[in-house]
Protein backbone atom coordinates (compact mmCIF):
# COMPACT_ATOMS: atom_id res chain seq x y z
CA UNK A 1 0.00 0.00 0.00
CA UNK A 2 2.72 2.51 0.89
CA UNK A 3 4.87 1.45 -2.61
CA UNK A 4 1.24 2.11 -4.24
CA UNK A 5 1.08 5.45 -2.36
CA UNK A 6 4.76 7.09 -3.70
CA UNK A 7 4.14 5.42 -7.33
CA UNK A 8 1.04 8.01 -7.07
CA UNK A 9 2.55 10.97 -5.94
CA UNK A 10 5.44 10.23 -8.05
CA UNK A 11 2.55 9.79 -11.44
CA UNK A 12 0.73 13.20 -9.83
CA UNK A 13 4.15 15.02 -10.12
CA UNK A 14 5.93 13.85 -13.32
CA UNK A 15 2.10 14.50 -14.93
CA UNK A 16 2.17 18.45 -13.32
CA UNK A 17 5.25 19.23 -15.01
CA UNK A 18 3.46 17.49 -18.55
CA UNK A 19 0.11 17.98 -18.61
CA UNK A 20 -0.37 20.84 -20.66
CA UNK A 21 1.80 19.49 -23.23
CA UNK A 22 0.92 15.84 -22.92
CA UNK A 23 -3.20 17.83 -23.54
CA UNK A 24 -1.58 19.59 -26.48
CA UNK A 25 -0.39 16.72 -28.12
CA UNK A 26 -3.55 13.98 -27.26
CA UNK A 27 -6.00 16.76 -28.64
CA UNK A 28 -3.78 16.39 -32.25
CA UNK A 29 -3.97 12.28 -32.10
CA UNK A 30 -7.48 11.19 -33.04
CA UNK A 31 -11.03 13.11 -33.00
CA UNK A 32 -11.70 10.48 -30.46
CA UNK A 33 -8.71 11.65 -28.39
CA UNK A 34 -9.49 15.28 -28.63
CA UNK A 35 -13.03 14.78 -27.43
CA UNK A 36 -11.62 13.10 -24.18
CA UNK A 37 -9.10 16.47 -23.68
CA UNK A 38 -12.59 18.54 -23.64
CA UNK A 39 -14.04 16.05 -21.27
CA UNK A 40 -10.82 15.74 -19.16
CA UNK A 41 -10.79 19.85 -19.27
CA UNK A 42 -14.77 20.08 -18.27
CA UNK A 43 -13.82 17.72 -14.90
CA UNK A 44 -10.59 19.77 -14.04
CA UNK A 45 -12.07 23.05 -14.34
CA UNK A 46 -15.66 22.06 -13.29
CA UNK A 47 -17.14 23.73 -17.21
CA UNK A 48 -20.44 21.99 -15.80
CA UNK A 49 -23.71 24.19 -16.90
CA UNK A 50 -26.34 25.38 -13.94
CA UNK A 51 -28.89 22.10 -14.79
CA UNK A 52 -25.66 19.89 -15.16
CA UNK A 53 -24.99 20.52 -11.72
CA UNK A 54 -28.25 20.39 -10.21
CA UNK A 55 -28.37 16.89 -11.59
CA UNK A 56 -25.12 16.38 -10.21
CA UNK A 57 -26.74 17.08 -7.01
CA UNK A 58 -29.60 14.60 -7.55
CA UNK A 59 -27.19 11.48 -8.44
CA UNK A 60 -25.08 12.35 -5.71
CA UNK A 61 -27.77 12.09 -3.18
CA UNK A 62 -28.17 8.77 -4.31
CA UNK A 63 -24.28 7.89 -3.07
CA UNK A 64 -25.40 9.67 0.30
CA UNK A 65 -28.45 7.74 0.85
CA UNK A 66 -26.42 4.35 0.05
CA UNK A 67 -24.26 5.50 2.12
CA UNK A 68 -26.81 5.57 4.77
CA UNK A 69 -27.97 1.82 4.33
CA UNK A 70 -27.53 -0.87 6.68
CA UNK A 71 -28.97 -3.25 4.73
CA UNK A 72 -27.28 -6.45 4.65
CA UNK A 73 -26.16 -8.04 1.32
CA UNK A 74 -25.14 -11.92 0.42
CA UNK A 75 -22.53 -12.47 -2.03
CA UNK A 76 -23.09 -16.00 -1.47
CA UNK A 77 -23.96 -15.85 -5.49
CA UNK A 78 -20.41 -15.48 -6.63
CA UNK A 79 -18.88 -17.37 -4.04
CA UNK A 80 -18.33 -15.18 -1.19
CA UNK A 81 -19.36 -16.49 2.19
CA UNK A 82 -19.75 -13.17 4.12
CA UNK A 83 -22.52 -10.23 3.74
CA UNK A 84 -21.73 -6.91 3.90
CA UNK A 85 -23.87 -3.80 4.67
CA UNK A 86 -24.73 -1.14 1.56
CA UNK A 87 -23.44 1.69 2.67
CA UNK A 88 -19.65 -0.69 3.66
CA UNK A 89 -19.95 -1.49 -0.43
CA UNK A 90 -20.90 1.97 -1.73
CA UNK A 91 -17.74 3.62 0.27
CA UNK A 92 -15.36 0.60 -0.48
CA UNK A 93 -16.24 -0.13 -4.46
CA UNK A 94 -18.38 2.63 -5.85
CA UNK A 95 -16.56 5.04 -7.90
CA UNK A 96 -15.93 8.71 -6.70
CA UNK A 97 -17.60 11.75 -7.19
CA UNK A 98 -14.81 12.98 -9.67
CA UNK A 99 -14.45 10.29 -11.35
CA UNK A 100 -18.38 9.59 -12.12
CA UNK A 101 -18.19 13.23 -13.69
CA UNK A 102 -15.48 11.79 -15.77
CA UNK A 103 -17.84 9.41 -17.20
CA UNK A 104 -20.31 11.60 -17.91
CA UNK A 105 -18.33 13.97 -19.48
CA UNK A 106 -16.62 11.40 -21.72
CA UNK A 107 -19.93 9.63 -22.52
CA UNK A 108 -21.53 13.39 -23.71
CA UNK A 109 -18.50 14.71 -25.43
CA UNK A 110 -18.14 11.49 -26.99
CA UNK A 111 -21.79 11.42 -27.85
CA UNK A 112 -21.60 7.89 -27.22
CA UNK A 113 -24.79 6.07 -28.00
CA UNK A 114 -24.19 2.33 -26.97
CA UNK A 115 -22.69 2.25 -23.30
CA UNK A 116 -21.72 -1.03 -21.86
CA UNK A 117 -20.23 -1.64 -18.06
CA UNK A 118 -18.75 -4.55 -16.94
CA UNK A 119 -19.18 -3.96 -12.88
CA UNK A 120 -22.71 -2.34 -12.20
CA UNK A 121 -22.08 -2.48 -8.16
CA UNK A 122 -24.84 -0.39 -6.97
CA UNK A 123 -25.45 1.60 -9.84
CA UNK A 124 -23.67 5.23 -8.63
CA UNK A 125 -21.22 5.05 -11.94
CA UNK A 126 -23.76 4.08 -14.27
CA UNK A 127 -26.01 7.07 -13.37
CA UNK A 128 -23.69 9.29 -14.72
CA UNK A 129 -23.19 7.22 -18.18
CA UNK A 130 -27.17 7.36 -18.21
CA UNK A 131 -27.65 10.93 -17.25
CA UNK A 132 -24.85 11.64 -20.40
CA UNK A 133 -26.75 9.98 -23.21
CA UNK A 134 -30.45 10.12 -21.81
CA UNK A 135 -31.41 12.61 -23.98
CA UNK A 136 -30.70 11.07 -27.70
CA UNK A 137 -33.69 8.41 -27.75
CA UNK A 138 -31.80 5.46 -29.63
CA UNK A 139 -28.99 5.50 -26.78
CA UNK A 140 -28.44 1.78 -24.82
CA UNK A 141 -26.89 1.30 -21.84
CA UNK A 142 -26.26 -2.76 -20.79
CA UNK A 143 -24.59 -3.00 -17.33
CA UNK A 144 -24.08 -5.89 -15.50
CA UNK A 145 -23.69 -7.89 -12.11
CA UNK A 146 -23.12 -10.82 -10.57
CA UNK A 147 -25.28 -10.31 -6.91
CA UNK A 148 -28.66 -9.87 -7.74
CA UNK A 149 -29.66 -7.37 -4.55
CA UNK A 150 -27.03 -4.77 -5.97
CA UNK A 151 -28.93 -5.36 -9.42
CA UNK A 152 -31.86 -4.86 -7.89
CA UNK A 153 -30.91 -1.50 -6.68
CA UNK A 154 -29.62 -0.16 -9.42
CA UNK A 155 -31.90 -0.86 -11.84
CA UNK A 156 -34.48 1.27 -9.75
CA UNK A 157 -32.02 4.05 -9.53
CA UNK A 158 -31.23 3.86 -13.28
CA UNK A 159 -34.72 3.42 -14.65
CA UNK A 160 -35.24 6.93 -12.64
CA UNK A 161 -32.79 8.32 -14.79
CA UNK A 162 -33.43 6.73 -18.36
CA UNK A 163 -36.15 8.68 -20.27
CA UNK A 164 -36.00 7.07 -23.47
CA UNK A 165 -32.90 4.91 -23.72
CA UNK A 166 -33.09 0.91 -23.53
CA UNK A 167 -31.69 -0.11 -20.79
CA UNK A 168 -30.10 -3.33 -19.47
CA UNK A 169 -29.23 -4.70 -15.98
CA UNK A 170 -27.84 -7.95 -15.99
CA UNK A 171 -27.78 -10.70 -13.70
CA UNK A 172 -25.19 -13.26 -13.54
CA UNK A 173 -21.70 -14.48 -13.96
CA UNK A 174 -19.93 -12.12 -16.20
CA UNK A 175 -19.20 -15.20 -18.48
CA UNK A 176 -22.53 -15.60 -18.94
CA UNK A 177 -23.83 -12.22 -19.17
CA UNK A 178 -21.01 -11.04 -22.26
CA UNK A 179 -22.13 -14.31 -23.97
CA UNK A 180 -25.96 -12.85 -23.48
CA UNK A 181 -24.12 -9.31 -25.20
CA UNK A 182 -21.99 -11.11 -28.00
CA UNK A 183 -25.30 -12.95 -29.13
CA UNK A 184 -26.79 -9.64 -29.24
CA UNK A 185 -24.52 -7.92 -32.18
CA UNK A 186 -24.88 -5.11 -30.74
CA UNK A 187 -21.72 -2.55 -30.63
CA UNK A 188 -20.84 -0.56 -28.15
CA UNK A 189 -18.94 3.35 -28.62
CA UNK A 190 -17.77 3.77 -25.03
CA UNK A 191 -16.96 0.51 -22.31
CA UNK A 192 -16.57 0.25 -18.97
CA UNK A 193 -14.08 -2.57 -17.69
CA UNK A 194 -14.73 -3.00 -14.07
CA UNK A 195 -15.34 -6.22 -12.57
CA UNK A 196 -12.66 -8.38 -11.91
CA UNK A 197 -9.81 -7.27 -10.94
CA UNK A 198 -7.21 -10.22 -12.20
CA UNK A 199 -5.20 -10.52 -15.21
CA UNK A 200 -7.15 -13.02 -16.77
CA UNK A 201 -10.39 -11.49 -16.08
CA UNK A 202 -9.26 -8.33 -17.70
CA UNK A 203 -8.20 -9.65 -20.77
CA UNK A 204 -10.63 -12.49 -21.33
CA UNK A 205 -13.55 -9.68 -20.89
CA UNK A 206 -11.18 -7.16 -23.67
CA UNK A 207 -10.43 -10.03 -26.24
CA UNK A 208 -14.29 -11.54 -25.77
CA UNK A 209 -15.17 -8.39 -26.75
CA UNK A 210 -13.70 -7.34 -29.50
CA UNK A 211 -15.96 -8.13 -32.19
CA UNK A 212 -18.16 -5.49 -30.46
CA UNK A 213 -16.81 -2.83 -30.49
CA UNK A 214 -17.45 -0.12 -32.75
CA UNK A 215 -14.61 1.51 -35.08
CA UNK A 216 -13.80 4.02 -33.15
CA UNK A 217 -14.93 2.73 -29.47
CA UNK A 218 -13.72 4.43 -25.81
CA UNK A 219 -12.66 1.74 -23.15
CA UNK A 220 -12.05 2.54 -19.84
CA UNK A 221 -10.22 -0.14 -17.95
CA UNK A 222 -10.68 0.66 -14.06
CA UNK A 223 -7.94 0.32 -11.15
CA UNK A 224 -4.66 -0.25 -13.68
CA UNK A 225 -2.68 0.11 -10.94
CA UNK A 226 -4.72 -1.86 -7.97
CA UNK A 227 -2.00 -4.63 -8.12
CA UNK A 228 1.02 -6.10 -10.30
CA UNK A 229 -0.91 -8.17 -12.63
CA UNK A 230 -3.39 -5.44 -13.48
CA UNK A 231 -0.69 -2.93 -13.98
CA UNK A 232 0.42 -6.45 -16.32
CA UNK A 233 -3.08 -6.44 -17.84
CA UNK A 234 -2.86 -2.96 -18.45
CA UNK A 235 0.34 -3.27 -20.34
CA UNK A 236 -0.66 -5.94 -22.36
CA UNK A 237 -3.88 -3.83 -23.59
CA UNK A 238 -2.71 -0.47 -24.60
CA UNK A 239 -0.43 -2.60 -27.11
CA UNK A 240 -3.34 -4.69 -28.65
CA UNK A 241 -3.43 -3.88 -32.64
CA UNK A 242 -6.75 -2.22 -32.43
CA UNK A 243 -5.89 0.15 -29.92
CA UNK A 244 -4.10 3.50 -31.39
CA UNK A 245 -4.03 5.53 -28.42
CA UNK A 246 -4.01 5.23 -24.19
CA UNK A 247 -4.03 7.37 -21.82
CA UNK A 248 -2.76 6.13 -17.76
CA UNK A 249 -4.81 8.07 -15.13
CA UNK A 250 -3.16 5.86 -12.55
CA UNK A 251 -6.45 4.60 -11.51
CA UNK A 252 -8.22 4.67 -14.47
CA UNK A 253 -6.29 3.12 -17.97
CA UNK A 254 -8.56 4.79 -21.40
CA UNK A 255 -7.91 3.37 -24.38
CA UNK A 256 -8.90 4.63 -27.93
CA UNK A 257 -9.19 2.03 -30.71
CA UNK A 258 -8.81 3.22 -34.54
CA UNK A 259 -7.35 2.03 -37.66
CA UNK A 260 -4.80 -0.70 -37.08
CA UNK A 261 -2.03 1.55 -39.13
CA UNK A 262 -2.23 4.34 -37.60
CA UNK A 263 0.45 5.90 -35.11
CA UNK A 264 0.39 4.72 -31.75
CA UNK A 265 0.72 7.45 -28.86
CA UNK A 266 0.62 6.51 -25.07
CA UNK A 267 0.35 9.68 -22.30
CA UNK A 268 -0.02 9.85 -18.77
CA UNK A 269 -2.48 12.63 -17.14
CA UNK A 270 -3.57 12.82 -13.57
CA UNK A 271 -6.71 14.23 -12.62
CA UNK A 272 -7.75 13.49 -9.06
CA UNK A 273 -6.08 11.78 -5.54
Amino acid sequence: MFQKKIRKYLHFISCALSQKTQLKNLSKHSESANLFVQAFLEVKKNRYSKDEREQFEILEQFRKNLTLSKELISFEEIGVSKKNAVQDVVLKAASPTQWSKLFYSLAKWSQASHVLEIGTNLGVSGQYFVEAIKANPLATFTTMEGVKRMCEIAELQLSTRSVNNKLQVLHGLYDDSLEQIIKSEEEFDLVFIDGNHTYDATIKYFNLLKTQYASNAILIIDDINWSAEMQQAWNVLKNDPLVISSIDLFKLGILFLGPENEKVSTHQLFLHF
